[in-house]
């Protein structure tokens, strides 16, 4: 019987969607909901998404109503940038789902903490002495199903430690749009792992997609603890949201451009793995030559017909990096 984990139902959602197969797509929705209750928040947002999209309006505003009296919420964005759900925007029982939305968010930010999930190498000794990979979330990340793209790295050998920031950004997924928040909770995320674990110090890499990954190349920088340097995969050009998207800009942005040319690169590695179809990538080739032309020893592996994602053969990339950082 096949074994199926949650990203292959997100993916073929996501497929049976753009083939505008909505029905089909409900229907597998449904199948996620009752096979991965702790992703309610997620399953719940594409059944009413898929309704609405069906002209099921009332079906759509029941689930969400149902799931935001289980306490779930979801980023405002999520809510009112979503065409999908454009029908439902404007009836007082969506405005209602909105308001309960904030409001569970407000209460949840008051008592965020930041957590992590370790995973050992899988041959694993106490006794012996364990590189380290610090893989951070994207924006919107779930800690749990990002590991998953890491085990490439036990299997190297490494200890892997995946953190999640004290700033959830729906009921159960987490971003890093504070810079100076975000900086605090991977360092303590670094300190609790050196102190349970017998981690070289020498051989500490950070990593991260996305927004994780211009995090991963910001604490580098910044020298927050000892590193060799950073995997940046998929990276944005700012941990901080911007206001405009990378696709409508011809350059990176300011913020990001003026922390980098203000650092220190000298001594540092990193390993930035991207799609040619990456929005992202002009602007980070930018970032990636000047600080080459301070002294920053860095490459950047392009994946030939990729996007903003994780390239298939992400494990041999993975292996390939860190034996650059680590020699």
């Amino acid at each position: 019987m096949e074994v199926r984990d949650f990203p292959s139902y997100r993916n073929q959602i996501f497929d049976l969607y753009n083939d505008r197969k909505y029905r089909e797509a409900l229907e597998v929705a449904f199948q996620a909901k009752e096979k991965f209750p702790k992703r309610h928040a997620k399953t719940s947002y594409w059944i009413g998404c898929l309704q609405s999209r069906l002209g099921e309006s009332k079906e759509a505003l029941q689930t969400l109503e149902k799931a935001s009296k289980d306490g779930i919420w979801w980023p405002d964005q999520a809510l009112l940038m979503e065409p999908d759900l454009e029908p439902l925007q404007s009836r007082p029982e969506f405005k209602a789902i909105l308001a309960e939305s904030q409001r569970l968010k407000q209460r949840a930010l008051l008592t965020a903490k930041p957590g992590m999930i370790v995973l050992t190498p899988r041959s694993f000794s106490p006794e012996e002495k364990y590189s380290l990979i610090i893989a951070l979330t994207p924006r919107v990340g779930h800690p749990g199903e990002f590991a998953e793209h890491w085990n490439g790295a036990r299997s190297q050998g490494f200890l892997l430690a995946v953190p999640h920031s004290s700033q959830p950004i729906s009921s159960e997924e987490y971003c890093w749009d504070d810079p100076e928040r975000s900086e605090h909770d991977v360092a303590l995320a670094y300190e609790q792992v050196r102190d349970k674990y017998n981690i070289d110090p020498s051989k500490v890499i950070v990593a991260g997609f996305s927004q994780g990954a211009a995090l991963a190349i910001y604490l580098t920088l910044n020298r927050t603890f000892p590193c060799r340097g950073f995997i940046a995969v998929a990276t944005s050009d700012w941990v901080a949201p911007e206001d405009k998207p990378a696709s409508q800009r011809d350059h990176p942005s300011e913020a990001f451009a003026s922390f980098i040319g203000a650092k220190d690169v000298r001594g540092l590695k990193g390993v930035v793995i991207m799609g040619e179809k990456d929005a992202f990538l002009p602007k980070i080739k930018m970032l990636v030559e000047g600080m080459v032309e301070r002294g920053f020893n860095c490459k950047i592996d392009v994946v030939q017909n990729l996007g903003h994602e994780f390239p298939v053969d992400f494990e041999r990339r993975l292996e390939s990096a860190t034996n650059f950082l680590l020699s």
